[in-house]
């Protein structure tokens, strides 16, 4: 089969601010997705795409950001997008689309070749066990040792703890001297004694320029970590390459430790494991202003995804945060990518009338941060405008992607479709390029009535390396029903004809 040339084109026509987008095989077949939406199925096939329109320079910048996630979340790892850029109307403009791109998943460098910009989805590889970085910004003496030791707990093999002493007293320095004879093998700690007080933010910004490991874990000087939350969420970025951002549910604990009852803030976002596209979590925060992603001690990142940030971490769409820094680095990395969400209660953040957060100065300069932080949000399209509510893909299994196929087919052969569809998607979670699990699941949204998003899925099947002619012939059969008879044409001369039959369902 040949796909040298299965280049998906994504295109924009019609009315500028409500334009119909198509996403197209070279072949002419295509499927009309939505402007600003999620797909109905999972993405990370396509090795190359275009980003096309009549009139795309009049495109509101919101619409063609969210055409840049779209095609972010269709690209593998290290997949390009071709655009066209200058002044005609059916370029982007040049410096809008490279301020956009790192913003909308990209990597920083933007290519140009024959008058396109060509942005590129970071591959984000990891070593087998990647450095952590545990930075603790610490101030109040009170529970620092209690938070430096549930670090030293931590069941991950390679840790960097690097504390950022902005205290007055001698307190939290002798807390790390005295934790300095129970380090184990692999685990490092560092001091950073600050000559005068830097105040909160500065603290932070210091010790991420500081931090030498690949992922990010912040911990906050009251807070605590549970034994295996640096493990699990770095084994959740080693495997998404697509997740910018790990958070978990957090336990709430009063001074002295005692559980306290949930709130509104740290209600659990799902009630299992999964990964949650990045827009719509944030257009959950942003629309509620409740952050249910957590504070610092709460969440990992790779440091790679955020050091390109300007003026800085705190920042989004180049406006610093006034307060609220970290949902401003949560807002940026959810801008990039997806989120991972662990039901497990990985962190608990404790709760005490000394947090500066409590100040009425605080909470007015909150709500302010808040204001300009949706505002900016809703400019740069990432804010949903029909959001439904959080709908999470799996994360990857341990089990191999062929043995998941297997299995679905099995049960699909008894009738049992939801079974079935669970096991395509965790399967595709493994391996986002399984070539017969995109077959398999768009033969079961076809089964289900779902037309456009079995063409959508056959369409995606076709991009992946193992595609074969079954993959073809089952898309032809689709298009054939659909009274398609010259897209089944241009796609067996495109890719192969097929003997009907859809081959694996």
């Amino acid at each position: 089969m040949n796909r040298r040339d299965t280049v998906l084109r994504l295109t924009l026509a019609g009315p500028d601010r409500f334009p119909t987008v198509t996403l197209a095989l070279p072949c002419g077949v295509a499927a009309a997705v939505r402007a600003e939406g999620a797909l109905p199925l999972p993405g990370g096939c396509a090795e190359a795409m275009v980003l096309e329109g009549e009139r795309l320079a009049h495109v509101p910048e919101r619409l063609r950001r969210a055409q840049l996630r779209q095609a972010r979340n269709l690209l593998r790892p290290g997949g390009t997008l071709a655009v066209a850029v200058g002044p005609e109307d059916d370029q982007y403009p040049r410096d809008a689309l490279e301020r956009a791109a790192w913003s909308c998943g990209f990597a920083a460098y933007v290519r140009y070749v024959a008058g396109r910009a060509v942005l590129t989805v970071p591959r984000r590889e990891a070593p087998p066990e990647p450095l952590v970085s545990v930075l603790i910004p610490a101030y109040k003496p009170a529970h620092f040792a209690a938070a430096l030791d549930s670090v030293l707990a931590q069941t991950w093999p390679r840790l960097e703890i690097v504390v950022g002493d902005d205290s007055p007293g001698p307190e939290i320095s002798q807390a790390v001297a005295a934790a300095r004879p129970r380090l184990r093998p692999g685990q490092e700690l560092r001091l950073i004694r600050h000559a005068r007080n830097l105040g909160g933010r500065a603290n932070y910004l210091l010790l991420f320029a500081e931090a030498r490991g690949q992922y990010v874990k912040y911990l906050n000087d009251d807070d605590l970590l549970a034994p295996d939350c640096v493990e699990r969420m770095a084994h959740v970025l080693a495997r998404h390459p697509q997740v910018t951002l790990v958070t978990s549910y957090r336990r709430l604990i009063d001074i002295d430790g005692a559980p306290l009852p949930d709130a509104v803030f740290n209600a659990p976002v799902l009630d299992h494991d999964g990964i949650v596209d990045g827009r719509h979590l944030a257009t959950r925060v942003l629309a509620n202003r409740v952050n249910v992603v957590g504070e610092p001690s709460t969440t990992m990142f790779r440091k790679a995804d955020a050091e390109d940030n300007l003026p800085h971490l705190m920042s989004y769409a180049g406006r610093s945060a006034r307060r609220n820094g970290d949902l401003f680095i949560w807002t940026m990395l959810m801008s990039r990518g997806d989120v991972a969400w662990l039901a497990a209660p990985l962190s608990a953040f404790r709760q005490h009338a000394g947090q500066v957060q409590h100040s009425e100065v605080f909470l007015q300069q909150a709500q302010l941060a808040w204001v300009e932080l949706v505002a900016d949000a809703r400019d740069t399209g990432l804010i949903a405008p029909a959001f439904t509510g959080i709908v999470a893909a799996p994360l990857a299994p341990d089990a191999d992607a062929g043995g998941l196929v297997d299995a679905a087919e099995a049960a699909h052969a008894t009738g049992a479709a939801a079974e079935a569809d669970t096991a395509l998607r965790l399967a595709l979670a493994a391996d986002p390029i399984h070539a017969r699990a995109r077959t398999d699941l768009a033969c079961l949204a076809w089964d289900a009535g779902r037309r456009d998003e079995a063409v959508l899925g056959g369409m995606l099947a076709l991009c992946c390396p193992g595609a074969d002619a079954l993959v073809a012939a089952n898309l032809q059969d689709m298009l054939a029903a659909l009274g398609r008879g010259d897209q089944v044409r241009a796609v067996a001369e495109a890719f192969g004809a097929g003997k009907g039959a859809r081959a694996h369902t």
